[in-house]
C-alpha cells in the first residue's frame, strides 16, 4: 500500500497525478497501451483538472472506461460520462491528444439496461479484458464503484460488468464494474476526500471488517493500491 496524505487538496492531487502518470507510462513500455477505469464524483474532480493542464499522461496510448455509471440520460447532470467529458475528455480530444477511438462511455438507460451492460464488457473484452488501472472515489457508506455495503452487488460472481436495479441510493438502476473484474486490475488508486469519508476511511482501516460491510477493502486484494486521502489515519 502507498498511501498519499496531504490536507493541502491541491498539492495532494498533484502528487496523485505525478503517481498515476508514472504508472500508467510504466505499464505502456511493458505491453504498449494502457486501460484505465474512472469514476464519477465531485471529489475526484481536482485531478481531472490536472489531466487537463499537464502533458505528462500518455493519453495516445490510454483506453478510457467508466468504473461505474448511473441509468440515466447522457446529458443528465447525474451522468459520470458526461462529468469525464465535461472536465477533461472534450478537451483532450478538440487538442488531439486524446484519440476519440480510445474513448469508451456507457451509453445505456432504463429501457436497454441489460443490453447495455453487455455491449460494454464486449468492448472491454476486445480492449484487453481488464483493467490495468482503476481509480475509485469512496462513498460515506464505504461503497465503490455501484457495489454497496451488504448489497446484492458487493456478493456478484459475474466475470465482467453488472446492472443493478436496486441501489440503495438514488438512482435505482446503474451499471457496474463486477467485483471481480476489479480483482484483475494490477493496480488501484482509492480516494477518500472530504470530512463525510471520515467514517468510510475508518472502516476501511479497520481490519475486522470485512469486504460486504466496506466494499472499499476490494482494493486490499489489487495487487498494487494507492490511498489518497486528506484524512488523518486517526482523524
Amino acid at each position: 500500500m502507498v498511501t498519499l496524505y496531504d490536507t493541502n487538496i491541491q498539492r495532494l492531487f498533484s502528487r496523485t497525478a505525478e503517481a498515476l502518470a508514472k504508472e500508467m507510462n510504466f505499464m505502456i513500455k511493458k505491453k504498449g497501451s494502457v486501460t484505465i477505469a474512472l469514476p464519477g464524483g465531485r471529489s475526484i474532480l481536482p485531478l481531472y483538472a490536472l489531466f487537463k493542464s499537464e502533458h505528462m499522461f500518455p493519453w495516445k496510448h490510454t483506453h478510457i472506461f467508466t468504473v461505474d455509471e448511473r441509468c440515466v440520460g447522457n446529458d443528465d447532470t447525474e451522468n459520470n460520462f458526461k462529468l469525464l467529458k465535461d472536465n477533461f475528455i472534450d478537451t483532450l480530444v478538440e487538442e488531439k491528444v486524446l484519440p476519440e477511438a480510445n474513448i469508451h462511455g456507457y451509453y445505456g438507460n432504463s429501457e436497454n439496461h441489460e443490453d447495455s451492460t453487455n455491449s460494454y464488457a464486449s468492448t472491454l473484452k476486445k480492449i484487453g479484458r481488464y483493467f490495468d488501472i482503476v481509480l475509485l472515489g469512496v462513498g460515506e457508506d464505504g461503497h465503490v464503484a455501484a457495489l454497496f455495503p451488504n448489497h446484492a452487488s458487493i456478493e456478484s460472481a459475474d466475470q465482467y460488468f453488472i446492472t443493478i436495479s436496486d441501489a440503495p441510493k438514488p438512482p435505482p438502476k446503474r451499471m457496474s464494474a463486477s467485483p471481480k473484474l476489479l480483482l484483475q486490475s494490477q493496480i488501484a488508486f482509492v480516494f477518500f476526500i472530504g470530512e463525510e469519508k471520515k467514517e468510510a476511511y475508518k472502516k476501511f482501516l479497520d481490519t475486522t471488517i470485512p469486504i460486504a460491510e466496506c466494499p472499499a477493502k476490494i482494493a486490499l486484494k489489487i495487487p498494487k493500491y494507492y490511498v489518497i486521502t486528506d484524512r488523518g489515519e486517526q482523524s
